[in-house]
């Protein structure tokens, strides 16, 4: 709608109320309520009105677009219709996705958070809230918490929330769920879709000793071997040690028999502690 001025700019008063139109020729847009009328106006003053017409751009249209209307004025009176042309600038905020993020370790049967970050390409957006939804019944909110409020986000800028989590224990590490998210305001909603996949190197650590001693004649599938050059050589797992002997519960360690200096890191997979677990001390057997 409209707040709007209308002067008279004749000589004489106008005798009686005058009918308005409004129109617009732009298919961007759809006039709702095209009617309004003006009390009589003495010569020379104006009149101000709220409210007047209803309009309705479309929900594509592009933020800063310029629509024209024309406004007709009739005096039934002297049976004339005076008109005027006007420019209304739209002012739409346009928000998407910019990023999500797991928060701690995405583990089944484990709690984490879901850090949803939404930014604004268009003018200023107010009353912006984000709702999820689990797209798999083994993934939840903890608390039914799955809204939250990211007050006005002005153009170009990002504001970032996190959303309490957990995952069923029947999770199966690798598996991928989804999350449905929702970006509201008063007036418009836009939806995307946050992928979590559940890290089959992450090894929830939950009682004491936890003892690692490759009985199974196996790195770990998420062990990384680093190599600082070509020429050296992997890790294996072994039985007993060729050099000194030691010959017991399987070990890794280099098997190379050359002098030639090298350097080979095997990095092991993420140790997450859970159940209250917050310190730990590790110890190896080397050679």
């Amino acid at each position: 709608s409209f707040t709007m001025q209308l002067k008279n700019v004749g000589l004489q008063n106008s005798d009686a109320w005058l009918p308005m139109t409004l129109s617009c020729n732009d298919p961007n847009v759809e006039i709702l309520e095209n009617s309004a009328s003006c009390s009589p106006i003495v010569a020379g003053e104006t009149v101000e009105m709220d409210y007047l017409f209803e309009f309705l751009p479309s929900l594509s249209i592009d933020d800063g677009y310029t629509l024209s209307f024309t406004l007709a004025v009739d005096d039934t009176v002297n049976n004339a219709t005076y008109t005027s042309s006007f420019d209304v600038r739209v002012i739409r905020s346009v928000l998407q996705m910019y990023s999500y993020s797991v928060v701690g370790d995405a583990m089944p049967g484990e709690s984490f958070a879901l850090e949803v970050s939404v930014t604004n390409v268009g003018s200023l957006a107010e009353t912006v809230q984000v709702v999820l939804e689990s797209l798999d019944e083994r993934l939840h909110f903890d608390g039914g918490d799955f809204m939250r409020s990211y007050g006005s986000i002005g153009r170009d800028s990002v504001v970032s929330r996190q959303f309490p989590m957990r995952a069923d224990a029947t999770v199966q590490d690798g598996e991928e769920l989804a999350v449905k998210v929702t970006i509201q305001t008063i007036h418009s909603s836009v939806t995307d879709t946050a992928h979590i996949v559940f890290a089959p190197c992450n090894v929830a650590v939950r009682d004491f000793p936890y003892l690692l001693d490759f009985a199974d004649g196996q790195i770990p599938e998420c062990w990384l071997q680093v190599h600082d050059d070509a020429t050296t050589v992997d890790w294996n797992v072994v039985a007993d040690d060729p050099y000194y002997g030691q010959n017991g519960n399987k070990f890794v360690m280099i098997k190379n028999y050359s002098w030639t200096e090298m350097s080979s890191m095997l990095v092991s997979s993420k140790f997450a502690f859970v159940d209250g677990i917050t310190s730990a001390t590790l110890s190896f057997r080397h050679a």
